[in-house]
């Protein structure tokens, strides 16, 4: 897949909620965009909301509203993405180990 954009740095300088266990970054091409987040935590759940940075919003030139993701993997997690004029955030809720995909549309 083309481009890969690491999210974690930007969420740990945002976000004090955003542990180091935490690892996000957003890949994509023309067909596809994805978000992978993963919990590095054996013991500790992550809840916590995940920020894209403003360059990720340029490159994919995200427009303001809300909008359902789902995850593409297990299809089992659903969250919704909350695009402003100042930023965007997903809600995040993982247990220890878990991992998953997110594709935006």
């Amino acid at each position: 897949m083309g481009e890969y954009m690491e999210l974690h740095s930007f969420n740990r300088s945002q976000n004090p909620a955003y542990t180091n266990k935490a690892f996000a970054f957003a890949r994509w091409d023309e067909s596809q965009k994805l978000i992978v987040v993963t919990n590095f935590d054996e013991f500790q759940s992550v809840k916590t909301t995940l920020k894209l940075s403003p360059e990720l919003l340029k490159a994919w030139n995200l427009k303001a509203g809300e909008r359902e993701i789902k995850e593409v993997m297990f299809g089992k997690k659903k969250t919704t993405l909350r695009v402003t004029d100042t930023g965007a955030e997903i809600d995040l809720d993982f247990g220890p180990w878990e991992s998953a995909v997110f594709e935006v549309r």
